[in-house]
Order: C-alpha cells, then structure tokens, then sequence
C-alpha cells in the first residue's frame, strides 16, 4: 500500500488554489475580451447621433478587466487562501492530508493538531483528471474540489507507482505547475 502525507502549508494551499481556479481566471478573460469587442463593434458601427462614450467605456472596461486578471489574479488568490485558511505566523492549526492508495479507491484523512478531523474514500474513476507535475500530482474531483499529493511525501511505493494508480482517472496530463 501506497501512502503519502502532505501538509497543506501556505504555498501549497496557493498551488492548490491557483489550480483550482484556473476556470475563474479564464472567465475573466472571456469577460475582458466580450467588453473589447463590444466596444470597438459599438464604435464601428455607431450613426452619426450615436454617443461614443459607451462605447469608450466598454472599452475601458475590458482593458481593466484584463490588467486586473493579468498582473493582478495571483494576489487575489493569495489573500483569498490567507483569509480562508487558519494559518497564522507561527504555522500552528495546519492541516496535513493522509492519503492511503489501494488498487481500486484511496482513501484521504485530515488531520490537525494530531487529531483526524475527516475522512473519505474515493474511486480513481471518480477523480475528473490528474495533473503530474515535477513536484505534485493535482487530483480534481470536481469544479471547486481537488487534492494535491506533495511528491516527497511518498512512502511504501515510488511516485512512479503511485502514478500508474492514478491513470485510472477520467484524464491524466503532465504539467509543469
């Protein structure tokens, strides 16, 4: 039996997020890009009694929406998983994922402060899609749930087993995140 233990520390819980809300961030630009061309178009296609400024404010809009979801998206999630999570400056009340892999479910303990809080078990082909990159393998469960597995803390297998247990899922992908 595989098992791993993973400590969901700050940075990990920014991976995490980043990953999981990657649909957000392509909404934004979607929205960005709907206000771009709704703006040019409207201008384009404006009559001489037309008034430019809506048209300059769709504009306005869109490049706002873009700056905001460029330069700015990452800080969002990183102040968004600082006021969610119980992390303070001493890193005490941290949650640690105890993951347990048979060859057909693998079941996920959390634990805080030395006391096992939850527990569930899932089938591989339940997870929606694995993400193997260098350091972590990213499980989704769904839109909003995933779990990330900390490659080092393996143990009772190699990481390379542990992926061809997760190749069970609906897709499996390599990444670089």
């Amino acid at each position: 039996m595989i098992t791993n233990r993973t400590l969901l520390d700050f940075e990990t819980q920014i991976k995490l997020s980043r990953h999981t809300n990657d649909t957000s961030k392509l909404i934004g630009y979607l929205a960005g890009a709907i206000f771009l061309i709704f703006g040019i178009l409207y201008l384009l296609t404006m009559d001489e009694n037309g008034v430019p400024v809506f048209g300059y404010i769709a504009i306005g809009v869109g490049v706002v929406i873009f700056i905001v979801f460029i330069f700015f998206w990452d800080k969002i999630i990183a102040n968004a998983v600082k006021r969610g999570s119980e992390i303070d400056s001493t890193n005490t009340s941290l949650v640690t994922n105890i993951y347990q892999f048979h060859e057909e479910n693998f079941d996920v303990k959390s634990q805080r402060d030395g006391r096992i809080f939850a527990t569930s078990t899932h089938l591989y082909t339940d997870i929606k899609s694995v993400i193997d990159t260098p350091n972590s393998f990213i499980l989704n469960m769904s839109f909003k749930q995933a779990f990330i597995i900390n490659k080092r803390g393996t143990k009772g297998g190699t990481n390379e087993e542990l992926a061809e247990l997760l190749k069970k899922a609906k897709k499996y992908t390599l990444g670089n995140k």
